[in-house]
């Protein structure tokens, strides 16, 4: 007896014995179409659609089809019609995993779909326990859980953070009679109400007039301003990105100051033309711009002089005009200041 899925393509193994004798029929039969028959759940027999095939040393296998296999039961007739070659066999199956088959269960699933049609002989209670958990609700009000007058160790809360009236509410929520209703909540009061929405300001509350709408006119240009706000401003040019845009349009320089040191290691500083140790990031960066060496240099007390040019690779300074009385030297430190390009 084999046990194989309904409706399935199946292979089922079997021996054959030389016909009059205990050995297995190790030389391959042949057979003809009638040797080998199905009957299904008793009815008459037919040729199986296909022969069987020899395995080796007398066994064989057959391959029934899916349609062979829609049956509770199948018997399998392997009988020699000449002159007989092998003893008569047969192979008997049972069919699962279907309502047809003969065990409707599903044998060949690692993790089988059960379906429990009763809880503890009651179908009613699954029939709840379905309807609690497949969206359509049960109503528990039937239910004599928690009618108990008595839990053996078991404890009686009657105060929250000895508040007894707390207790309550929560039992009243989880019991299934009702809960507290949020209206009687100190988080809704109409006093709390109030004092939120004096601290946020009397805002409309529709369309832009809102905390939101008011946020996105003082940061986009491209919003509406509340009519809440009033005034004659307006998001498209004084918004802070409209702002912003509108610096960067000006091209503002501003005045800077610009530290430096004298670097003669490459370049000879005469009275018009030094080099500094550290680029300024760009050519005419600091043109006129004022040159004014440190307290303690050889120069210090000479007035400022106007940058004439400055090269930014060479990091050569040029001064206008005749320049300093003597050349700065190397590492005299000053500024240029005045308003540097950006």
């Amino acid at each position: 007896m084999e046990m194989r899925k309904y409706g399935a393509t199946a292979t089922v193994d079997f021996p054959l014995i030389d016909a009059g004798a205990q050995d297995f029929n190790d030389t391959p039969a042949t057979f003809a179409a009638a040797d080998c028959q199905i009957s299904k759940d008793g009815g008459a027999f037919a040729n199986t659609t296909n022969s069987p095939a020899h395995e080796g040393q007398g066994s064989y296998s057959l391959v029934l089809t899916a349609t062979e296999m829609q049956a509770a039961r199948i018997v399998v007739h392997i009988i020699d019609a000449a002159t007989k070659v092998w003893e008569d066999q047969a192979v008997h199956i049972v069919t699962m995993g279907h309502a047809s088959a003969l065990y409707a269960f599903d044998f060949d699933q690692a993790t089988p779909a059960v379906n429990a049609t009763q809880i503890s002989g009651d179908a009613t209670a699954a029939n709840n326990l379905e309807a609690d958990y497949d969206g359509t609700g049960y109503a528990k009000t039937a239910s004599t859980i928690g009618t108990a007058t008595a839990v053996t160790n078991g404890v009686n809360t009657t105060a929250i953070s000895g508040d007894t009236t707390a207790a309550n509410n929560l039992e009243a929520m989880l019991d299934g009679t009702g809960g507290v209703a949020f209206s009687t909540s100190n988080l809704a009061t109409s006093a709390n109400q109030t004092t939120i929405l004096n601290r946020l300001g009397a805002w409309t509350g529709s369309g832009v007039n809102t905390v939101l709408g008011f946020a996105k006119a003082v940061l986009s240009k491209v919003a509406t301003l509340p009519s809440d706000v009033g005034g004659t401003g307006s998001p498209a040019t004084d918004s802070l990105e409209a702002l912003e845009e509108a610096l960067v349009a000006m091209d503002l320089k501003l005045p800077r100051a610009i530290p430096f040191v004298v670097d003669d290691a490459a370049f000879t500083p005469t009275q018009t033309e030094f080099r500094i140790v550290t680029a300024l990031g760009g050519d005419d960066r600091i043109n006129d711009m004022w040159c004014v060496f440190d307290a303690g240099t050889t120069l210090a007390n000479h007035k400022p002089l106007a940058v004439l040019d400055y090269v930014d690779s060479t990091k050569h300074v040029t001064i206008s005009g005749t320049g300093f009385d003597t050349a700065p030297a190397d590492p005299e430190t000053g500024f240029f200041v005045g308003r540097a390009a950006v």
